[in-house]
């Protein structure tokens, strides 16, 4: 939500973010053809197995370069907008784990 502001400016309240970040990512379930797949960012910056699967499903080579402190952004959060955020994002997440690359 924190960095979003920058990204999506008229979205001042957190329910307003969240409400867009579930429509964005639900869009994108749907549309899912068999070259799509889901990444978490903090996979990628924690788990080197999945960036490397990720590029080989891209068929592309790549260097895992991810900084540390991928979660730092909940640092600049008030503690009610970081649980709404986890609780009113759970099902968006649940479904599109199921099509992550793991």
């Amino acid at each position: 939500f924190y960095s979003r502001r920058l990204r999506w400016p008229y979205l001042k309240g957190v329910g307003n973010f969240i409400s867009e970040w579930n429509r964005v990512n639900l869009s994108a379930l749907e549309a899912k053809g068999r070259r799509m797949k889901f990444v978490q960012y903090e996979e990628l910056a924690t788990r080197k197995r999945v960036f490397g699967k990720l590029c080989k499903f891209l068929a592309v080579r790549g260097e895992n370069l991810f900084r540390q402190g991928h979660n730092s952004g909940y640092q600049n959060l008030l503690v009610d907008d970081i649980e709404r955020i986890q609780s009113d994002t759970k099902q968006t997440f649940k479904a599109m784990r199921a099509q992550r690359i793991k």
